[in-house]
């Protein structure tokens, strides 16, 4: 009778043991909308929704930890965290300090210009994104309008630095201001993440680059000392795409 009772204790251990949540401690930036961004002292986003999927996936309490513009792979590195997600496209460099879950987004980043001026025109030309480059570094002091907070600003910045200068991208905090600017020739050419043939009546001199000359897929980044959270995170958002959980996120925020 004593040895059954120890027994049945030692079970309920086990199975409040198994059942106990660990803890899903992620880094995000909180700066990107619509995929991770602030409201209401709250961080939301499609981002934010995917991570606390998972978490309830894997039977974990997420941690969100917002670090505004730091650089999230570094963070996941050198912090005691187990990844980060925020917008981030795997890159090489990126692959050698962290570990990166298959891809759960893809984006095109559209390029609108003012088709009835002589830069507007010269960049129609473009057929690709090299050809787009080399115009741009030929007009002297073109000026790269974004949305404030959205992939557009990021993108705008990582090419303005890398081809151009910082002080290149022109920042908006409406689209409607910045399809305004790029009308009346204040800015050269507009980045925007989504199709913008909705403005094309109220915007009739403005016209697209045939293809989007940018793209971006997006990754969760896992801590290198974690490989099984790696395969439990790749397992569930191979589950999130099937059931059409992953769609139904993105599909909420397609008119932010």
């Amino acid at each position: 009778m004593f040895k059954k009772a120890i027994l049945v204790i030692f079970a309920g251990i086990l199975l409040s043991s198994c059942g106990k949540q660990k803890d899903l401690i992620i880094v995000t930036c909180g700066t990107y909308k619509p995929f991770s961004y602030t409201q209401n002292n709250q961080l939301k986003g499609i981002d934010i929704e995917i991570i606390q999927q998972i978490a309830n996936a894997s039977n974990s309490k997420l941690l969100l930890l917002s670090a505004g513009q730091y650089n999230l792979i570094e963070y996941v590195s050198s912090v005691d965290v187990d990844g980060a997600i925020c917008a981030i496209s795997p890159d090489d460099k990126s692959k050698k300090i962290v570990n990166f879950s298959q891809i759960y987004h893809g984006e095109n980043i559209e390029i609108l210009v003012n088709s009835t001026n002589y830069t507007g025109k010269v960049l129609l030309e473009a057929k690709n994104e090299k050809e787009l480059i080399d115009v741009m570094k030929e007009l002297s002091q073109s000026r790269i309008g974004a949305i404030a907070g959205t992939l557009s600003e990021k993108i705008a910045k990582d090419y303005a630095i890398k081809y151009f200068d910082d002080s290149s991208v022109i920042t908006f905090k409406q689209t409607k201001s910045a399809l305004k600017a790029l009308t009346s020739g204040d800015i050269d050419l507009l980045l925007l993440v989504r199709n913008s043939t909705d403005y094309k009546q109220s915007f009739p001199k403005l016209a697209q680059i045939n293809s989007p000359l940018f793209s971006e897929n997006f990754a969760i980044a896992i801590s290198k000392n974690k490989p099984e959270l790696l395969a439990q995170v790749n397992e569930i958002l191979k589950q999130m795409k099937a059931n059409g959980t992953l769609e139904k996120i993105k599909k909420k925020y397609s008119k932010m």
